[in-house]
């Protein structure tokens, strides 16, 4: 009994960590903000140092590190077929476990793990997890396995909705910035000022907008506007409803 609630306990923990880990993911938005909750992560399986690699093209870069001894000091980038083990397990989508490190090194420099980042189906791994974990490090149990394999398919997800949030958030932004004209129109008893302030923080485009439009030397049009939503989508809505407001106000329907 006392060897069931102990192995219940522990699961339970492992639980509400992983929980832990899986809200933090949800919340990040950016590349680096996914590997470094993982990298706090890594430290809790006992780590001693861990990285985050990152696939581009036929190299990985390194996105976040923690420690010297996960992945040299020095390298950034690696090619694909470099028989580092990070390089490895993203070449083959396989992971290695408990290697004894790279050139070579003996089992004195601790167990090198590289877990490749897969989202599932027939895709390439986007990246690749390394940890280091101390020489004094016991075998793997299944379990514990199991608990790396999830943190990295997380991780593969987290990196995934990073990456298409970025592009959103790129392509907003220009189509954003293409709908702003290049001055503000002169008038001669009224004065005109801008500011953009978003609602919220990371919020560079949504859908709401204003227009000053000069119908005539003794009318202006103040218009304000909203399209439900964010990003590129909204954007793109609230310059077709511009366009089409403008038109027909100076169309001489106000």
């Amino acid at each position: 009994r006392a060897g069931l609630l102990a192995a219940e306990s522990a699961a339970r923990r492992t639980a509400e960590e992983f929980g832990e880990v899986v809200g933090a993911l949800s919340g990040a938005t950016r590349l680096v903000d996914v590997a470094e909750v993982v990298l706090d992560h890594t430290a809790r399986l006992g780590a001693s140092s861990a990285a985050v690699l990152l696939r581009s093209g036929e190299h990985l870069d390194v996105l976040a590190a923690r420690g010297t001894d996960a992945v040299p000091a020095a390298v950034r980038r690696l090619p694909l077929d470099d028989p580092d083990p990070a390089a490895q397990a993203a070449r083959t989508g396989e992971p290695l476990w408990e290697s004894t490190g790279r050139d070579g090194i003996g089992p004195d420099a601790g167990a090198l793990v590289a877990v490749p980042l897969v989202l599932g189906g027939p895709t390439r791994p986007l990246g690749a997890i390394v940890l280091r974990f101390p020489d004094e490090r016991p075998t793997f149990t299944a379990q514990e396995r199991a608990a790396v394999l999830t943190l990295a398919g997380q991780c593969a997800q987290a990196l995934d909705r990073a990456r298409l949030h970025q592009a959103e958030h790129e392509v907003a932004d220009v189509l954003q910035r293409s709908l702003l004209p290049p001055e503000l129109p002169e008038l001669p008893r009224l004065g005109v000022a801008a500011r953009y302030l978003p609602s919220a923080v990371g919020v560079a485009a949504g859908g709401d907008w204003y227009d000053l439009l000069p119908i005539d030397d003794h009318r202006v049009a103040v218009v304000v506007g909203d399209v439900v939503g964010h990003g590129a989508t909204a954007a793109a809505v609230m310059g077709q409803l511009r366009s089409a407001l403008a038109a027909y106000l100076l169309d001489g329907h106000s």
